[in-house]
């Protein structure tokens, strides 16, 4: 902390010095002084981010001098002695008094039934988590995870914790870990139903897939077919997001 308020009080005399210099006729006089300030600031702010990397590990749960942190961050009233981490990938962990997901408080979760289903679904004798936190439509008592980001209960199937709607639970299957799905009647991209996609024929595209029509394209991986389409997940051109294009496998395009 310290240096960063000598960076911010070097900071405050650059400006100060330059205000000063803007009322004068010979401007920037002082452009040597400015420099030496300058190079003070980076100084000071590299001797803070380096000290204080030095002192944590920022990456999930550590134990040090009886405190426990996350990310480098101390974790309120946490118990030492019984702190222990649920899973390897640093979302869930828990004391004899609290649940923690990624180092915050899980309100009101029961730590002595508290399990990790999979990926970061977990349970307790009241509740199903997702993310760390409540998901009440899933049904704690019947919900099974399938894979990454899906479970299900005795009614409905799940993706990122919200239900799909007409999944049926008994022939539903994972084909791709994170965008497609499928039961017997329909198939799913991101938990949402492709309209008109024929589920008997849909298949997550390899290598060496090929359009019947064409021999000489292939189905690369990464995207997916069915017997009238070839389904193409593609990226939004400003923002992360995904959103799925289709196009009839009679066709023949130059941009796949």
């Amino acid at each position: 902390m310290i240096y960063i308020i000598l960076s911010m009080l070097i900071l405050f005399l650059l400006l100060v010095l330059l205000l000063k210099d803007s009322l004068n006729v010979k401007k920037y006089k002082n452009k040597k002084l400015y420099f030496i300030l300058l190079i003070l600031v980076f100084i000071f702010i590299f001797l803070y981010i380096y000290s204080h990397g030095k002192n944590y590990n920022k990456s999930g749960y550590e134990k040090k001098s009886e405190i426990v942190y996350f990310d480098g961050i101390k974790i309120k009233n946490s118990d030492m002695k019984t702190f222990e981490k649920l899973d390897n990938i640093d979302y869930y962990a828990k004391d004899k008094n609290t649940v923690y997901y990624k180092g915050k408080e899980i309100e009101n979760a029961d730590t002595a039934s508290f399990e990790i289903l999979g990926y970061e679904y977990a349970r307790d004798k009241k509740s199903v988590y997702y993310k760390g936190k409540t998901a009440e439509s899933i049904d704690v008592y019947t919900v099974k995870y399938i894979e990454t980001v899906y479970v299900k209960d005795r009614k409905s199937v799940f993706y990122n914790g919200k239900i799909i709607n007409e999944a049926d639970t008994g022939t539903f299957e994972v084909l791709d870990p994170i965008y497609f799905s499928k039961d017997k009647n329909s198939v799913f991209f991101m938990g949402k139903k492709i309209k008109n996609a024929d589920s008997d024929s849909f298949e997550v595209c390899g290598s060496n897939l090929t359009y019947e029509s064409n021999e000489k394209q292939k189905c690369r991986p990464g995207t997916a077919r069915d017997k009238n389409f070839i389904y193409i997940v593609r990226k939004a051109k400003y923002a992360p997001f995904r959103h799925l294009s289709k196009r009839r496998i009679s066709s023949i395009f130059k941009d796949f």
